[in-house]
């Protein structure tokens, strides 16, 4: 019996297996496709929720303490971090932007983009302290 293996690249490729392999792997294929589908019905993750709905959760966090400090903290603070970092949290906290829609105008991953600013968060929460 043939298993065709297809790969992200395009690439597929078959192997002869004998048919006790080729029943166990249809059995595990068969158990973690159940898995996956059960999963998707308990769960939905924040990414589907904006891709498939566009709805963002939203931290009101933010929100507070933008509203709570000074402008002259604000600019401590904000000199006190790498230049995307100060760009993320600049336009996040006073424009109201989405991590999103900056990492697209950034040229960047959003995974690359809320890294950054989740980075620049613990460090304002280290200043704030």
């Amino acid at each position: 019996m043939k298993i065709t293996y297809k790969f992200v690249t395009g690439e597929t490729k078959e192997i002869e297996v004998d048919e006790k392999t080729y029943n166990e792997i249809k059995e595990l294929d068969r158990q973690l496709y159940n898995t996956n589908q059960r999963e998707a019905r308990r769960h939905c993750s924040a990414d589907r929720l904006r891709d498939e709905f566009g709805f963002e959760l939203r931290d009101n966090t933010i929100d507070i303490l933008r509203d709570t400090l000074s402008n002259d903290y604000w600019e401590w603070i904000l000199s006190n971090l790498n230049e995307r970092q100060k760009d993320l949290v600049s336009r996040v906290f006073f424009n109201g932007a989405k991590i999103s829609e900056i990492a697209r105008e950034m040229g960047i991953s959003r995974q690359s983009a809320k890294e950054s600013f989740d980075y620049a968060l613990k460090k304002i929460k280290k200043l704030l302290d």
